[in-house]
């Protein structure tokens, strides 16, 4: 997915780091009223330490959590398009991003997607206004991470 032509992605974000940052994102998120997230992650991601400990996180938080596990770097516009359908029919209200690059950048037009209803992602442009508030948008970048999950842009 190649957003490099131009989209920016404004969003107000707070940084949670340390020992149990994502054991505490079910408080986190019930701090903006989400209570059924969907995680967006890489391929191959399920048996993975961070999933684990999110499964369990939510699992007695009275939330819903839902999993995304395969993006890959072929990642388009189409998928989005599939995620953003998913999230209307699930009643997603808020995308955590599990680890950086694609699965980050998928989270971040998605939570466009959604909250603008948009019909089709791929009408989606750069000078689209955004006049709604967004879904609350959780990235937890893996160890490698170099700080474009906050970043405007998404590649």
């Amino acid at each position: 997915m190649d957003l490099s032509a131009g989209f920016v992605f404004t969003c107000p974000f707070k940084t949670n780091s340390g020992n149990k940052a994502l054991s505490h994102l079910p408080v986190e998120l019930a701090g903006f009223n989400a209570a059924r997230p969907l995680v967006v992650a890489s391929a191959g991601t399920e048996g993975q330490k961070a999933v684990r400990i999110l499964k369990s996180a939510f699992g007695d938080s009275g939330m819903t959590l839902a999993l995304f596990d395969n993006v890959t770097q072929a990642a388009d516009l189409g998928l989005v398009d599939h995620l953003k359908n998913l999230c209307l029919e699930k009643k997603v209200d808020a995308v955590i991003a599990l680890g950086g690059g694609k699965a980050a950048d998928v989270a971040k037009v998605l939570n466009l997607a959604v909250s603008l209803k948009t019909p089709d992602a791929r009408q989606l442009l750069p000078e689209t206004p955004i006049r709604v508030r967004l879904l609350p948008l959780v990235v937890a970048p893996a160890a490698g991470a170099d700080g474009l999950e906050t970043s405007r842009f998404a590649h």
